[in-house]
């Protein structure tokens, strides 16, 4: 502006004759100063359409990134819900499998308590197979052991003593059979619970490496958006301060145009 004013005061004080001849030889008519103040003007408009223009155009990418950022900042956000309930399941999940490998430590003991009988099963049953074979020989059968009976009492004794032990074989070959289908379904039960607890716990865990590097990935791609929001917020202050610098220019130019043509005018009035 001070540019502009001491411009116009200075054609007015060589219009006005306030220099001498010589040094105003240098210095543009009013007419010439108008032409060139025209053409001036013209380029300061292209120039403000161009920078308008500019300005519009990142006013429009601005506007994209901001709503590409609104709807990123809504995935993560979902994405931040979706991992914290993966990582509550995953803990029930956890805390499921741990239940599970403890009950498949206690069918482990009670499954080693159930072969302690088997053992001892068996063991009775050798026991009664070796005191038959001590007793009776390895292939007298019941016929010659009542053949060996003496008298009604021995005999009575002996068929107690034959039903007693085939009643007590029966019972350990039936208590051996139920203890080994009860270990085996014990043991088969608790892998089951605890491979099951494992295969739910795994599908979980990945179920939450998903979401999570999911979440990593939307937040790296909101981070980007921010960055470049704020690179086109810094653009478009410089468009702006641009279109500002433009408009004074004009403002100046347009200024002194008018007072030229006013003194022109006065001229024009004088003259005639």
């Amino acid at each position: 502006m001070i540019r502009a004013l001491g411009g116009l005061v200075l054609t007015l004080v060589l219009l006005l004759g306030g220099v001498s001849p010589v040094a105003a030889q240098d210095a543009p008519s009013p007419d010439e100063r108008k032409e060139q103040v025209a053409a001036e003007l013209e380029r300061l408009r292209e120039q403000l359409d161009e920078a308008a223009a500019e300005e519009a155009d990142v006013l429009a990418e601005l506007e994209v990134t901001r709503r590409i950022r609104g709807e990123l900042d809504a995935t993560v956000a979902d994405l931040e819900r979706r991992v914290a309930a993966a990582a509550a399941e995953l803990a029930t999940a956890e805390e499921a499998f741990a239940t599970a490998v403890r009950g498949h430590r206690r069918a482990q003991a009670d499954l080693e308590r159930a072969q302690a009988q088997l053992d001892d099963a068996r063991r009775t049953l050798e026991g009664q197979a070796v005191s038959s074979f001590m007793r009776y020989g390895l292939d007298m059968g019941t016929v010659d052991v009542l053949l060996q009976v003496r008298d009604l009492r021995q005999l009575h004794n002996v068929a107690g003593l034959m039903t007693a032990m085939a009643a007590s074989q029966a019972q350990v070959v039936e208590r051996y059979q139920e203890l080994d289908q009860s270990t085996r379904e014990l043991e088969a039960r608790a892998e089951r619970t605890r491979t099951e607890a494992a295969e739910r716990r795994d599908a979980i865990a990945e179920q939450h490496r998903v979401v999570a590097a999911a979440r990593t990935q939307q937040a790296q791609a909101r981070a980007e958006a921010v960055r470049e929001e704020a690179r086109e917020r810094e653009v478009l202050a410089g468009a702006q301060d641009a279109r500002a610098d433009y408009e004074e220019r004009l403002s100046e130019l347009r200024a002194e145009s008018d007072a030229i043509t006013e003194l022109l005018r006065a001229r024009q009035a004088a003259a005639t």
